[in-house]
């Protein structure tokens, strides 16, 4: 993901500009890691060849729990851009170590706060999921179903789909025959896209929550323009924050790579770079 790279690579030319650290340049190499467990192991095993101090990345629950193992073998730091609860001491299934943290909030809280919203936001009763077929998917939608009925909320319907789908029609003609009044998506970044167009080419005129939705909504995967029903619950909004260092940091960004920063990027500079892993 360009998002997180591009953090990463901000917050370290600012540190080289300032000195560096301990006065040396800090070095870093972007490693393509897949989505598929294995593949993403075997970029892990490759970043591990080149003996770095550190090591940061891996956007998706399911490369977490792939490469947990390797990377305690390692006993080379990572902070993990994933929310897997299972990276935590003590979870259920746990495959935490003295080397993985994560970076960001648990995706518990996060799946949660997806259904809040919706419900809460927006005022829908009737919501319908979408979830991809991995440890992402199952644990958010998971979380989804207890939500909702903790807040009173109807999940209508669960829709499954594989982290490689690009046609959604099946999926939206399900959620409108289950009367879905908005769609609450567990997917990666190009589904979110993907899954949105479908609702409008589909006539599913109904609310799409989703945490990824940040991460799309500028690269022009979106080609129906409805983005009125688009919305996005993300760790943080760095171009929103009412904050003017947030703000300033959020314009720079923007100007250097050309595109508005999103939670990935703003993690990767701001909490794994300055906060002292270095």
């Amino acid at each position: 993901m360009p998002f997180l790279a591009d953090g990463a690579q901000m917050a370290i030319d600012e540190l080289n500009e300032a000195g560096g650290v301990g006065g040396q340049e800090v070095e870093y190499e972007r490693v393509s890691a897949p989505v598929d467990g294995a593949q993403a192991e075997t970029a892990l095993l490759q970043a591990v060849e080149e003996e770095p101090t550190a090591m940061l990345g891996l956007p998706s629950s399911g490369q977490v729990l792939a490469v947990a193992q390797r990377v305690g073998d390692a006993q080379i730091p990572m902070l993990y851009g994933a929310t897997a609860p299972q990276a935590l001491v003590g979870a259920e299934g746990s495959v935490a170590n003295d080397y993985g943290f994560l970076m960001r909030p648990p995706q518990h809280e996060v799946s949660g706060a997806l259904v809040r919203f919706a419900a809460e936001g927006l005022g829908v009763e009737k919501i319908g999921l979408v979830c991809v077929n991995n440890p992402f998917g199952d644990a958010g939608c998971g979380v989804a179903e207890e939500t909702a009925e903790e807040i009173g909320a109807t999940i209508v319907v669960t829709e499954t789909v594989e982290q490689d789908a690009t046609d959604f029609s099946g999926t939206v003609v399900e959620l409108r025959s289950a009367g879905a009044e908005a769609v609450v998506s567990y997917v990666f970044p190009n589904a979110v896209g993907a899954l949105h167009n479908a609702l409008a080419d589909n006539d599913l005129d109904v609310p799409h929550v989703s945490g990824s939705s940040s991460l799309i909504a500028f690269t022009g995967a979106i080609t129906t323009g409805n983005f009125d029903n688009l919305h996005g619950v993300d760790d943080c909004a760095p171009a929103a924050e009412d904050d003017p260092a947030a703000n300033e940091w959020a314009a720079g960004f923007e100007e250097e790579f050309g595109y508005p920063a999103n939670y990935l990027a703003a993690e990767e500079d701001r909490r794994a770079i300055r906060e002292g892993i270095k």
